[in-house]
């Protein structure tokens, strides 16, 4: 298992890497910070009070964030010649409160979790989550703490108990949304695209991540996940977290038992019942089924050996053009989704004609993809689905075999949309 140490039986869990981060998920590692870590000795006196109480911060993520035990997300380190440094592997083993309390007391790198937001059986979240991302010079520290208070602001109005995280220590802010009891995850979801919806008159260069990233899970069924508040898994940071009040970011955040103190006491009820509905209703109008039109083809999950099939057929016409440029590569890997486990299959068979071609890369891309959310560029009303591999096919000359029926409308799962009023 190299030098990956899960600390559990070495014949139990099954790894299975993902590529980026929970939404996922979590920070990407190699851009630069727009502003320095905490120093040092700052750093260093910060970790004895989250060791101190690692045991009630384990507790405290079962009850209040966490829905699922039967899978997690730990960080692995690769090997330094590496572009990044980390990688995110998928434990297919029950997550417990020692794996917990290691995360929380910080004192190995490889003891690092993120979990899911998203319960596999009712699809249920505690938890709605926004990331505000600095990963590069283009990102703006002031712009995004600005835009983090009215994000916690607005969701504080709503009723529910409220944190900012200082997630990385150079700019970047996760706000935790924590409800008082689950919710459906696409209330979840739409809550989440609620408390971000202006971000463009705020300033930010693009829209920030909210948890869950998609109504509904698919796929395997994981969705994305988030890391939990601690020591960072890169950078010499503590998470730090909001007094709610202070607007200069430099004195505005409780560090060390203060951080701790804050995150335990939001395991109290809140003092008044969040608002209902959470997302204004002026705000949100749900669409009940995307709008087919004659040429919409639809894969029936009944019938999806015939559509791989069909999908072979057509991957054959798509040649060198499309398996050695990186975009036109991903776009037909999220195409090639919607078949599932004969879809990844059938991704491997196309990518390995490739002098690029990296399994293990192939792996952790198909975990990212969503068939709720993934679209093409600047078209989020075009979502990349099987019906785009067979167009882009078809322009190099396949043609769908005659006698086949197009695939039932059945397969279509149930999606929502927001409409924002400016």
């Amino acid at each position: 298992m190299s030098s990956y140490q899960l600390r559990v039986p070495a014949d139990k869990p099954v790894l299975t890497p993902i590529a980026g981060g929970p939404s996922e998920s979590t920070e990407s590692v190699d851009g630069l910070p727009d502003r320095p870590p905490s120093p040092a000795t700052e750093f260093a006196s910060e970790g004895p009070a989250w060791r101190a109480q690692a045991a009630d911060l384990a507790a405290w993520a079962l009850e209040k964030v966490i829905v699922r035990t039967d899978a997690f997300v730990a960080y692995r380190s690769l090997p330094a010649e590496r572009a990044r440094a980390i990688q995110l592997m998928t434990i297919h083993a029950p997550l417990n409160s020692e794996q917990l309390v290691r995360h929380f007391a910080g004192t190995e790198g490889e003891d690092r979790i993120a979990v899911h937001v998203v319960g596999p059986i009712a699809e249920t979240c505690k938890v709605t989550i926004v990331d505000i991302d600095a990963h590069g010079p283009d990102d703006d520290p002031r712009t995004n703490w600005a835009f983090a208070r009215v994000v916690a602001r607005r969701a504080s109005h709503r009723g529910v108990p409220t944190l900012v995280l200082d997630s990385n220590g150079a700019g970047g802010y996760h706000i935790w949304v924590l409800h008082p009891s689950p919710i459906a995850c696409a209330d979840s979801y739409r809550f989440g695209k609620w408390l971000v919806h202006d971000w463009a008159e705020h300033g930010l260069r693009k829209e920030p991540e909210s948890l869950p990233k998609s109504p509904a899970l698919s796929g395997k069924r994981y969705g994305q996940a988030i890391r939990l508040p601690g020591r960072h898994h890169v950078r010499p940071h503590w998470t730090a977290v909001w007094d709610g009040e202070t607007a200069d970011p430099i004195v505005g955040f409780r560090r060390g038992a203060a951080a701790v103190a804050a995150i335990l006491g939001t395991r109290s009820r809140p003092d008044r019942a969040p608002t209902s509905p959470l997302v204004p209703l002026e705000f949100v109008r749900p669409v009940g089924r995307q709008v087919l039109t004659e040429r919409t083809w639809i894969v029936d999950p009944t019938d999806l050996a015939r559509d791989a099939v069909l999908a072979r057929g057509a991957l054959r016409h798509l040649g060198e053009a499309y398996y050695e440029d990186y975009d036109k590569w991903l776009r037909v890997g999220m195409a090639l989704r919607q078949l599932d486990d004969q879809g990844l299959a059938l991704w491997h068979e196309w990518s390995a004609q490739s002098r690029r071609y990296r399994p293990e890369d192939l792996d952790s891309k198909w975990m990212t993809f969503d068939t709720a959310t993934d679209a093409l560029p600047g078209r989020p009303d075009r979502l990349i689905r099987l019906p785009s591999l067979f167009a882009w096919a078809a322009q190099h000359g396949w043609k769908r075999p005659t006698g086949r029926r197009p695939p039932s409308r059945r397969g279509l799962r149930r999606c929502w949309s927001i409409e924002v009023k400016l």
